[in-house]
């Protein structure tokens, strides 16, 4: 695992480009770059479930210590990219584009995710590992598992129904309909606590996060780009308050949930600060990227199949990634034509 670790650092830095003081790069936000960033981050979501049907050993001592730390964080980009995505959307093609959320992006979500649930069945068929009727039902919601990976997507069809309300509500001032997705996500909090896990929530504001930052981007990056001083000083600002935030939060008794929004907002900081400063040009990651809807779905299947069968770790660690990759193929091919039959692209 540790070597695995230092492959995605090699990733990162391979062919990546950094911008001399003086100037940014303007693409830290583009369709490429945004891909690249979560081409990393699937990877380790990756590793961190595949950690979960291995047992470590000193060879994995530098990626478990990463791992910890990093926790739910290795999702905040993937929330934080599609509200910011979203709200451009929003901005460039008004109130259409929120008329065409129920089909276009909420059904779609669901139906893709769907069908892996129903492959998880499946499986679990194949495996003798019977769920009984209603916890098959309620997993294409989301709601439970049945081996497969649920919460980010339960997390994911929430944020797009309440981007829907919000915005439909708030079609004549869309600049509002960011605060109302704030207080629906703050609903979503408090029913949850006291029902679902701590990681059920703890990363949920980083979706409206995206949006206030594309109403804000221009301001923003203005400041940014007027002098080194304050490049500087906003990165490390951030990398300091991240690594407090981190700290109290992890000692804290209350207030944990706050304190790990505020962490999650840092974090998102500092990764765009880091952006602005270093392009990545790494194809791999690129294609990682374009496939982390598949890859998150579909990666337990392999990972539950072969637990048994493959004794060697780095064997069964290549046999998992591999058959991921396939698979993850496999279904963007299919969603792709399935798509066109409901005219979702």
């Amino acid at each position: 695992m540790d070597i695995i670790l230092l492959m995605i650092a090699f990733a990162v830095l391979y062919k990546a480009k950094y911008i001399p003081d003086g100037g940014i790069n303007n693409d830290y936000l583009d369709k490429a770059q945004t891909t690249a960033i979560n081409g990393i981050f699937v990877l380790f979501v990756f590793l961190r479930h595949f950690s979960q049907y291995i047992t470590y050993d000193e060879a994995d001592a530098i990626f478990n210590y990463v791992d910890v730390r990093l926790g739910q964080l290795i999702v905040v980009t993937f929330l934080f990219y599609s509200g910011y995505g979203i709200r451009v959307s929003i901005q460039k093609k008004g109130i259409d584009y929120v008329r065409g959320f129920p089909l276009k992006r909420i059904f779609k979500v669901w139906y893709h995710f769907a069908i892996v649930v129903a492959l998880f069945i499946v499986v679990n068929t194949i495996m003798h590992q019977n769920y009984d009727f209603v916890k098959n039902i309620l997993a294409f919601s989301g709601w439970t598992s049945i081996g497969n990976s649920n919460w980010y997507i339960f997390t994911v069809l929430f944020l797009y129904i309440s981007t829907y309300i919000a915005y439909s509500i708030c079609a004549e001032r869309p600049d509002k309909g960011v605060f109302l997705l704030i207080l629906m996500c703050m609903g979503y909090y408090i029913v949850l606590r006291n029902v679902k896990g701590f990681f059920w929530y703890n990363t949920v504001f980083s979706y409206p996060m995206g949006m206030l930052y594309a109403q804000h981007e221009l301001k923003l990056k203005s400041f940014v780009q007027k002098s080194k001083k304050h490049y500087w000083s906003l990165f490390v600002g951030f990398v300091m308050m991240t690594a407090i935030l981190y700290y109290v939060e992890t000692k804290a008794v209350h207030g944990k949930t706050i304190l790990y929004w505020m962490l999650s907002c840092g974090f998102m900081a500092v990764i765009l600060l880091l952006t602005m400063k270093l392009k990545l040009n790494n194809r791999a990651l690129m294609l990682l990227g374009t496939y982390t809807f598949e890859i998150y779905i579909l990666q337990r299947i392999p990972m539950i199949m072969l637990q048994e069968h493959i004794a060697d770790k780095r064997v069964y660690f290549s046999a998992c990634f591999i058959i991921t990759l396939i698979m993850a193929v496999g279904l963007k091919k299919l969603t792709n034509k399935t798509d066109r039959v409901f005219r979702l692209n």
